[in-house]
């Protein structure tokens, strides 16, 4: 779905990169054996994050060595199956599930059938995740059907926008954990929703202005396609200051946890991955980047 949430590999030690590149192999399993061949489209970044993140045990995960379509011949190292990356796939497919059936109301005419063929073809993954997660479901689907309506209402208001996006993303934290460890993750994902929402706003920002789509910065800046170069730059300034300050409290959270043996990993994601990222987005180059991003982690 986004896809921002990413290591700097070149901060990494190898075994860091290697324990990243298992979880993120072994998300794509997990899909697959709790929801089907299908749900191996949905893997994404964001969710490799969560995954670390919901491991919280000390010890070095178990690994073994999986074949796939990306690597049928030699395989890969895979994290064995853990609650994290069980969370982190029922997630996935629950907020997919959410998006898609937002998009089928919003889209108009042949724009309608895309998502259609998506719900319909995802129909028993999506009711399997949400009869396994109903209070999880239910507080997406709130977060999601608030925040359709707030850009019905085309909302001038970044900060109210973000904050539906936030707020999904504190409802992923298990209600089972501890209050000390649920609070601290409950802040760095919320402060990193938001993080992502703005991001993914300034990221499509051209192509909104195009097709006359909502995004929260054009009704905030009061932009247009014919716009003056000044008013896209103060967006801009204003933009970055917000975004570069949900940055920095999302790692103030993280500083307050403890999150296990991938620690070092999510470390690097927060304090060097979200920076790089920004700075790409900001200068007009994530797209293409993104594309060498994915070229890097599929690497044997």
């Amino acid at each position: 779905m986004f896809g921002y949430v990413l290591p700097a590999k070149e901060k990494l030690s190898e075994e860091q990169w290697k324990n990243y590149r298992a979880t993120y192999c072994g998300l794509c399993h997990t899909l697959k054996r709790r929801y089907g061949f299908f749900a191996q489209f949905l893997l994404n970044y964001d969710f490799t994050f969560l995954a670390l993140l919901l491991r919280t045990q000390e010890c070095k995960p178990e690994t073994c060595c999986k074949r796939c379509l990306s690597s049928p011949i030699k395989g890969r190292t895979v994290c064995e199956a853990d609650p994290g990356l069980d969370s982190a796939a029922d997630i996935s497919v629950l907020l997919v599930y959410w998006k898609l059936k937002d998009q089928l109301q919003d889209e108009r005419g042949l724009h309608r059938i895309l998502p259609y063929l998506e719900l319909a073809l995802f129909h028993r993954p999506f009711s399997k995740a949400k009869r396994q997660n109903p209070a999880l479901n239910e507080a997406i689907g709130a977060q999601i059907s608030a925040l359709s309506e707030l850009e019905k209402d085309n909302c001038p208001s970044i900060d109210r926008t973000a904050d539906c996006f936030a707020k999904i993303m504190t409802a992923m934290v298990p209600p089972q954990w501890d209050e000390f460890s649920r609070r601290s993750a409950e802040q760095l994902l919320y402060h990193l929703g938001r993080w992502i929402y703005l991001i993914d706003a300034w990221d499509d920002l051209d192509d909104d202005l195009k097709h006359g789509q909502y995004n929260p910065i054009v009704t905030r800046f009061q932009l247009s396609k014919s716009s003056e170069a000044t008013e896209r730059e103060q967006a801009k300034a204003h933009m970055l200051r917000t975004v570069e300050h949900s940055e920095n409290l999302a790692i103030s959270a993280y500083h307050l946890g403890a999150f296990g043996y991938n620690d070092p990993v999510i470390e690097n994601i927060l304090c060097a991955g979200l920076g790089v990222v920004r700075t790409l987005v900001f200068s007009g180059e994530w797209k293409k980047r993104y594309r060498q991003k994915k070229q890097e982690l599929n690497q044997l």
